[in-house]
């Protein structure tokens, strides 16, 4: 993985984060006041999982430790979790049903996840890149960037969509803001303090047409037809963040449409990098396998 445009931000391929067998991410450990979604199967006669409730990690019996991923791979699968959920009570869940969210940071945040690559098995440490908060996941299809979306916009994060088109990605980050996160354990660097919804959703589009139904479908929220890759533009997309949002977003993501050029992607990749957000999603099958 390496940064495509700024070399302050890692761009990491979806692939990266999904163990496709599971559906959630794989990885070694999992450290304490960690932000995760507990995933519940759907069913007998359904496919996949679906996401249940937001929890924070108690303790998980293989951090701090050096596993070797190959040879724990049923252990790593089957090891329970202690997790807490928002009202207090406390489970042990299996490893496998757990999704790690990127959040803002949280004190000790040493996230330690594994990628898969045929019988190797690469593991990358963003807390000690200092990277944690810089990233840019890029994705090819527009369930998967929506999922993305929903699963790591946190109740603390202001959101920009870039390309909302009808706004039904939003309305998903909409439905998962709505459940409820438990506070970290410890102090985190910034005070958890969730805002009024309202305040904290941005969708822009270039066709007028997209944003009316928007705005239809989403009453008391904010759409307007801004073009993100002009300088114009982009200074429209400031102002209308700090009267709207309070200051720039903590997350941004980008669908303008799936085949359009990739120079074009990048443009506006650059473009939302100047707003500073800590995490960046991006949907472009162009850009994908560039990564």
């Amino acid at each position: 993985m390496q940064a495509i445009d700024n070399a302050h931000y890692t761009y990491v391929p979806s692939a990266k984060l999904i163990d496709r067998s599971v559906d959630t991410p794989i990885g070694s450990a999992l450290p304490p006041n960690a932000l995760v979604y507990v995933f519940q199967t759907r069913g007998k006669k359904k496919k996949g999982r679906r996401p249940y409730l937001k929890a924070r990690v108690i303790s998980d019996p293989a951090f701090g430790k050096d596993v070797a991923a190959d040879e724990n791979e049923g252990q790593d699968i089957d090891r329970r979790i202690e997790v807490v959920y928002p009202k207090g009570s406390t489970y042990r869940v299996r490893r496998d049903e757990l999704y790690p969210i990127f959040e803002k940071s949280v004190d000790d945040p040493t996230y330690i996840f594994g990628t898969r690559n045929g019988t190797r098995r690469d593991t990358w440490h963003l807390a000690e890149t200092g990277l944690l908060d810089k990233l840019v996941l890029v994705c090819t299809e527009t369930d998967a960037y929506r999922r993305l979306c929903m699963l790591h916009v946190t109740r603390s994060d202001t959101f920009l969509e870039i390309g909302c088109d009808y706004g039904i990605c939003i309305g998903a980050v909409l439905k998962s803001c709505a459940v409820a996160e438990p506070e970290p354990r410890r102090e985190r660097d910034e005070p958890y303090v969730p805002r009024k919804v309202e305040e904290r959703i941005l969708g822009i589009d270039i066709s007028a047409e997209s944003i009316d139904i928007a705005r239809k479908s989403h009453e008391g929220f904010c759409f307007d037809v801004i073009d993100a890759l002009s300088m114009q533009g982009l200074e429209d997309i400031k102002n209308l963040a700090d009267k709207t949002l309070g200051g720039p977003p903590t997350v941004v993501a980008i669908d303008i449409n799936g085949v359009r050029e990739v120079e074009a992607v990048q443009k506006c990749i650059r473009n939302a990098m100047t707003l500073g957000p800590r995490l960046i999603i991006v949907k472009s099958r162009n850009l994908y396998p560039l990564l």
